[in-house]
């Protein structure tokens, strides 16, 4: 059941192929000699959310593979949905030569995967230019937009290219995978005898938040503790795990953010609500994740598959519809659900780092990534400190697939022989831009802005969570590294970057999207659960046990899986 009805007593009760298409020609190569490769990207999943990256949400299938693989600390992607996806898809960065959702692109991995040779399957979000099947993918179930409604698909669904109409019992989480199967099954009985390339992006934990409540129920009162010592638990872990460096320090508390202990009772209820829906979001996620393994495991190619998952950028701050859910008698996980996350978990989600999406700090670019492939060189359940960036995918995964000629118009570095050693580090250089955020990375030393503020500098190494500003101290260091920023943005535009838009709300100016955690950001003010409830608050009217008293229907609610 997922009506409204049904989180508002459990409420009570815890209370109480565009482009390039390949230089080789597939009927060369033998079908089975390279590696199926199975991609999966949460959408707006925080650095210490899953269980193996420091956080308490239940994420066993993931934490398993982090077990049998290796995770990655120093995964960086391009910020936002956007220009992260189409920096996969094209292995370009967000520039006009490429555009904002790879309008321009003149390489596309799906297409290249399938000259190599692949079978190239896609269920979920898309969210780049183009349709996946005119990208070189030959199935696809999902949505081209940014985001839908998890229970009624928000009108956006297709397979291949006809629209498809949910049916009552539809989860876009469940659905994905089902598709996904389904593709793989179908590939199987086709006895094509070719590997494959599955692309499988979830939209959670992404806005709306809407989850199964049995999911819910398995968290709701478990952030009671609140933001601070959820936050400090999950350091702790963080350290433990070696995911930074010993010695790394807790990044101060913003500016922008009341402390825990100064909301009240009522405030605190609806916090925890809205984690125990986003946290039931990512074990739905996960239990998705484990049928995908099951089936490989059962159809024997789990040891010929490189599983990899990672989240588009970091956790979301923004919460622009609260007050109006409130008033509309819409709780989180409700089918007609438009809540977010909130500034308050968007900053325990993003730990140990500070900022959120759209952010060049490393709260918006450095998201969790593992592995697992048999044929790497790391040993299992170890953490690489190899950074890897997105735009690094598509010339891997070419060459991983056996093609040679590097595809035209990409950037990023081929990893594979790196992967194969078993690397821990190599030279790095990165640059990039987001609305009225940007950074440059050379190694260890990071120059970086957020919202038009002056640049600050950090020495990664011994600062990995970006908390003490080097640029008075290092004044030739940071004037060298802006320099080449600079040099490289007038590459592409003859108009200085703070400029280059005169429309503040497409370039981040406006002041509602200001989220700096040091006296910048909008200050979070988080609304109140309306309970008890209130006769005059319009979801009352919308309470309905089904025939049943209300010990009947707490009994029969399920807590655990």
């Amino acid at each position: 059941m997922k009506s409204f009805n049904l989180y508002l007593i459990l409420s009570l009760f815890c209370l109480s192929t565009n482009g390039y298409s390949g230089t080789d020609n597939p009927e060369k190569k033998s079908a089975r000699t390279n590696p199926n490769i199975v991609f999966i990207i949460a959408d707006d999943l925080g650095y210490s959310d899953l269980g193996c990256f420091g956080g308490e949400v239940i994420t066993p299938n993931l934490d398993q593979l982090a077990a049998r693989g290796v995770r990655f600390s120093n995964f960086h992607n391009a910020a936002k949905c956007e220009p992260t996806r189409a920096a996969l898809m094209s292995g370009h960065r967000n520039t006009p030569e490429v555009g904002f959702m790879a309008e321009r692109a003149e390489s596309f991995l799906p297409a290249i995967m399938k000259a190599n040779g692949y079978s190239t399957l896609m269920a979920g979000k898309w969210h780049v230019s183009g349709h996946p099947l005119s990208r070189g993918f030959d199935r696809f179930f999902g949505h081209k937009a940014g985001a839908s409604n998890f229970w009624t698909g928000s009108g956006r669904i297709e397979l291949d290219h006809e629209h498809y109409t949910p049916g009552e019992d539809y989860y876009s989480t469940d659905a994905f995978t089902d598709f996904a199967i389904q593709f793989l099954e179908e590939n199987k009985e086709d006895d094509k005898n070719q590997p494959f390339f599955l692309y499988l992006a979830y939209t959670a934990p992404h806005s709306p938040l809407q989850a199964p409540v049995k999911d819910i129920a398995r968290y709701r009162g478990k952030y009671l503790s609140g933001w601070n010592q959820i936050k400090q638990k999950r350091f702790d872990r963080v350290i433990e795990e070696g995911l930074v460096p010993p010695g790394t320090k807790l990044t101060p508390w913003p500016e922008n953010l009341p402390d825990w202990n100064e909301l009240s009772d009522a405030q605190k209820d609806m916090e925890d609500y809205r984690m125990a829906t986003y946290a039931a979001m990512t074990d739905r996620m996960d239990q998705n994740i484990g049928r995908v393994f099951d089936w490989l495991k059962s159809n024997g190619e789990w040891d010929n598959t490189i599983i990899i998952f990672i989240s588009d950028n970091g956790s979301s701050p923004f919460d622009r519809r609260s007050v109006a859910m409130i008033n509309e008698g819409i709780l989180p996980g409700d089918p007609d659900s438009n809540w977010s996350l909130g500034t308050g978990w968007a900053h325990v989600s993003n730990t140990p780092y500070r900022l959120y999406k759209r952010n060049m700090h490393e709260g918006g670019i450095c998201a969790p990534m593992i592995m697992y492939w048999p044929g790497s060189g790391y040993h299992t359940g170890t953490v690489s400190h190899l950074p890897v960036n997105i735009l690094d995918f598509l010339p891997t995964f070419h060459a991983l697939g056996g093609g040679e000629t590097r595809p035209p118009g990409i950037e990023g570095t081929d990893l594979s022989d790196l992967w194969i050693s078993g690397a821990q580090n190599r030279d790095y250089e990165i640059m990039g831009y987001l609305a009225d955020h940007r950074y440059i990375q050379q190694n260890n030393w990071k120059l970086v802005s957020m919202d038009g503020q002056p640049w600050e500098l950090f020495d990664l190494s011994v600062d990995r969570n970006e908390t003490n500003d080097l640029s008075s101290g290092f004044q030739n260091k940071a004037s060298e590294m802006e320099a080449s920023w600079e040099t490289w943005y007038a590459g592409f535009s003859n108009i200085s970057f703070l400029d280059s838009d005169k429309n503040e709300k497409k370039l981040g100016k406006m002041e509602s999207n200001h989220m700096g955690d040091r006296g910048t950001g909008v200050t979070y003010t988080p609304v109140e659960m309306p309970l008890p409830l209130d006769p005059e608050w319009p979801a009352y009217e919308k309470l309905n046990l089904g025939g049943k008293n209300l010990g009947e229907f707490l009994e029969d609610l399920p807590t655990e899986k």
